[in-house]
């Protein structure tokens, strides 16, 4: 069975470019891409998922990070792992307020 993989990233360079290497594995299966901590939320609330890949810093300064443990806490019995990664600029490389976290 495929892991069943949730991808929130608001911006369309690292969607295209975490899209293709999770696809790329056969062990991983893309079940959605989002934009924005908050519709991951609610997509969590009503579509099981194993792993969910967040920015930390998505769309309109939603806080990644929350929104993987709002996940984690409305779904205490599900054995979802939520990720969360620095964010930065794709061209450049720079990363500003990096933060990780796995929840």
């Amino acid at each position: 069975m495929k892991i069943r993989v949730l991808l929130v990233e608001d911006q369309k360079i690292m969607q295209k470019y975490f899209a293709s290497m999770v696809q790329g594995d056969e062990r991983f299966l893309l079940v959605d891409v989002l934009n924005d901590g908050e519709k991951a939320v609610s997509y969590c609330n009503h579509t099981v998922v194993d792993l969910v890949l967040m920015d930390v810093q998505t769309f309109q300064n939603h806080d990644g990070l929350l929104a993987a443990e709002t996940i984690k806490k409305q779904h205490p019995a599900d054995h979802r792992d939520h990720i969360s990664g620095g964010s930065g600029d794709p061209y450049t490389g720079k990363r500003e307020g990096r933060r990780q976290s796995v929840v």
